[in-house]
């Protein structure tokens, strides 16, 4: 009976695991982030892939393969710039002082280095 309880306990545990791990991972980096000028138009975008590489580009121009990696506390590594990870929230709340350090992304919006720019997912 013990045994019983101990199995019971255990997948109960490793279920709830798997569930808090799934509802996490609603936010990616992942896929194409653009950026619209107010006539509605794609001025700037960029592609993240799952292998690391990414491609951004703007209005007009070719895109740039790249590459980028994020390290375990979040730090975006992006065309040789470092950015600390924050909330879309506190990204919108920052001066121009201090948005360049920082790059923010929830389910549908992201910045990368300035507030006045916001990528939305494609």
């Amino acid at each position: 009976m013990k045994v019983f309880r101990t199995v019971i306990k255990v997948g109960l545990l490793v279920l709830s695991i798997a569930f808090v791990l799934a509802s996490c991972s609603g936010a990616s980096l992942e896929g194409r982030w653009e950026y619209k000028n107010m006539y509605g138009l794609t001025e700037a975008y960029i592609e993240f892939r799952p292998d690391g590489t990414c491609v951004g580009g703007s209005m007009g121009y070719g895109g740039e393969e790249s590459t980028y990696t994020i390290d375990g506390d979040g730090t975006l590594h992006l065309n040789g710039n470092t950015y600390k990870k924050t909330t879309v929230e506190e990204m919108r709340k920052m001066d121009s002082s201090q948005d360049n350090e920082y790059y923010a992304f929830d389910g549908s919006s992201a910045y990368f280095g300035d507030n006045t720019k916001e990528y939305k997912k494609q």
